[in-house]
């Protein structure tokens, strides 16, 4: 089966690049169809390389979470009344992902939450008085992406041998919160000029160095 995936790789790459290139056509342009029906496709792209090459339970979760975030980003991308739908996919996405990472290692590394602890916390706080019934939502989802980071620091600190691609995990849970912490601010405090090309970016890269660490010859073990 995953031979058989393999082949439809380069197209899946292909497809993934050029929807990249329109959905920023379609913001730069405000084109909402071109961006509401390119948006998944960097994603799905993803997920095609993860299934053809990934190898066990942990590839298994992270496809898992790569699914979620696709309706997070169909239901975000839909309307302003979608938003608390794509938040709920988008916090189950990243619950696939600390899954994983706890999956491949459980020491708990406290020394790695704290920054994570600070960045999250200092952001919620910022926020706090801007969110009204947003609150419990946003402090939901600060913690669990904050969770997401913090596991997948610690799992590239409990290998004895990183590759590359296992820290390509903690690089992408980390752009990753970068990208979610530049739309809480634009939302929730003020609009900030320009931002949504920078999000989608390292949306995107996050996304893909999170998919890769599915290829670590550590990833199976």
């Amino acid at each position: 089966m995953q031979s058989k995936l393999a082949r439809f790789v380069p197209l899946a790459a292909a497809v993934g690049f050029v929807a990249t290139a329109l959905f920023i056509f379609g913001v730069i342009l405000d084109l909402y169809w071109v961006r509401v029906l390119s948006k998944p496709f960097p994603v799905l792209s993803m997920m095609v390389v993860v299934a053809a090459y990934g190898r066990g339970r942990y590839a298994n979760t992270i496809l898992a979470g790569l699914g979620l975030c696709i309706f997070g980003d169909i239901f975000l991308e839909i309307s302003d009344a979608t938003f608390l739908a794509g938040l709920v996919a988008f916090l189950l996405g990243h619950v696939a992902y600390i899954v994983a990472f706890v999956g491949r290692s459980r020491t708990l590394r406290p020394l790695e939450f704290v920054p994570f602890a600070i960045w999250v916390g200092w952001l919620v706080s910022f926020l706090w008085p801007h969110l009204g019934p947003m609150r419990i939502p946003t402090l939901a989802y600060g913690s669990v992406i904050m969770m997401m980071m913090w596991r997948a620091t610690a799992m590239v600190a409990g290998e004895q041998k990183p590759t590359g691609w296992d820290w390509a995990a903690m690089l992408g849970a980390i752009t990753f919160g970068l990208s979610d912490s530049l739309i809480a601010l634009d939302r929730f405090h003020a609009p900030i000029d320009g931002v949504r090309i920078p999000i989608i970016l390292t949306y995107w890269v996050g996304q893909l160095l999170i998919a890769g660490s599915a290829l670590s010859a550590n990833a199976d073990q």
